[in-house]
């Protein structure tokens, strides 16, 4: 960061802003990270059959508030997978992961870099993750490009002259006239 406001002219205002981003940035990095690492993905093992005797679950297909009164709801029963490794009822979207050696809900997939399955009770802490990953990665880019090239801030604008008007107007009457033509 010295750099930056050694050449580009930073001030301390700037300065201070883009030290307390990059630090907010590592701080979300950090801690998303930490809770999709050791937060439950959720487990299948609590998930239990209605009717336990056939293995089947009961699915509610009412209306919500459009449901008049008089009508009754529609029950509907399905049969959820059995996991023949965990010995368990899968309700439906939830994976056995060979990795962690258990069923997980919602399970999206295993990350090697966490270490743990991304599923139905880490799946936020892990878009927030790569979210802030790529925010860093982009920041530290624009900070290594400015400091690279050594851009230096924009000059101040040039004084008016006497005419009236400034010197860039100046220079376009002049070029509309004509007088840069012949060189």
């Amino acid at each position: 960061m010295a750099i930056l406001s050694d050449h580009l002219g930073l001030g301390l205002a700037a300065r201070l802003f883009h030290y307390a981003f990059a630090v907010w940035v590592s701080v979300q990095f950090l801690y998303n990270f930490a809770m999709t690492q050791w937060t439950e993905p959720g487990s299948s093992r609590l998930a239990k059959p209605v009717f336990e005797v056939t293995g089947q679950f009961e699915l509610d297909c009412s209306l919500g508030e459009r449901a008049s009164a008089e009508a009754k709801p529609m029950q509907l029963m399905y049969a959820p997978n059995y996991c023949e490794r965990c010995q368990y009822w899968k309700p439906p979207r939830s994976h056995h992961c060979s990795i962690c050696a258990k069923c997980v809900l919602r399970m999206d997939h295993h990350c090697p870099f966490t270490g743990n399955c991304i599923g139905i009770r880490n799946h936020g802490f892990f878009v927030l993750f790569w979210f802030f990953a790529t925010v860093a990665a982009l920041s530290s880019f624009h900070y290594f490009q400015a400091a690279a090239t050594g851009a230096p801030p924009p000059p101040p604008p040039p004084p008016a002259t006497s005419k009236g008007g400034s010197a860039t107007m100046a220079g376009f009457r002049r070029g509309a006239r004509g007088s840069h033509r012949g060189q």
